[in-house]
């Protein structure tokens, strides 16, 4: 999934600074995130790029370390040279005196990565083994500015909200006639319980 960003960063940072001097006692900066800065006049236009090792403000699971630097899993922000721009090339190879992002050069992605459904790591099930209803072995996450949500049938273009996500070794019980609420809206309702014939 790629989006042009360049224009709206301008306008959200603006935003922002406008909103502080408007009413500087209204906001208090509880965190700061930075990222690595780069040198137009060093730095060459392909090594203008930021991912999750770079900027602590990108999603980055430690879990997956290995993919995220190997595979370029998650989200990534960089500088790609538009041949009919308006100012030219970035770098210090091709004009290190320009310092401008012209429109439409500056890029966001998001790479969606598979997670092992729960029930089928603990059951230690084979591909073959999995109900054709369920989909697979595994579903395809991504991170969009820093929250993950899932990528519907692994599109990145199609993102949806996760909503709960249970750890391997937690357990709920719910009895008929409880609630579990899984947040933003949802929840588990146990009507009725058949211990004979094992089903709820």
């Amino acid at each position: 999934m790629e989006f042009n960003f360049s224009r709206m960063i301008a306008v959200a940072v603006a935003g922002l600074m406008l909103l502080t001097l408007l009413s500087p006692s209204a906001f208090a900066v509880t965190s700061v995130s930075r990222s690595i800065s780069y040198d137009t006049n060093k730095t060459s236009s392909s090594g203008l790029t930021w991912d999750a090792t770079t900027f602590e403000g990108f999603y980055y699971s430690v879990n997956k370390n290995v993919n995220y630097l190997n595979d370029g899993w998650g989200e990534r922000l960089y500088f790609q040279e538009d041949a009919e721009s308006d100012n030219g090339p970035l770098g210090n190879d091709d004009n290190p005196d320009n310092n401008i992002i012209d429109d439409g050069e500056l890029i966001y992605t998001i790479t969606p990565y598979p997670s092992t459904y729960k029930l089928v790591s603990e059951l230690g099930l084979a591909a073959d083994e999995v109900p054709s209803d369920v989909g697979g072995t595994c579903y395809y996450e991504t991170p969009w500015f820093g929250v993950p949500y899932v990528a519907v049938e692994g599109d990145a273009t199609q993102l949806a909200k996760l909503v709960y996500k249970q750890g391997g070794s937690d357990k709920k019980t719910v009895k008929a006639g409880e609630s579990w609420d899984l947040g933003c809206g949802y929840s588990l309702n146990v009507n009725q319980v058949d211990v004979d014939g094992n089903k709820v």
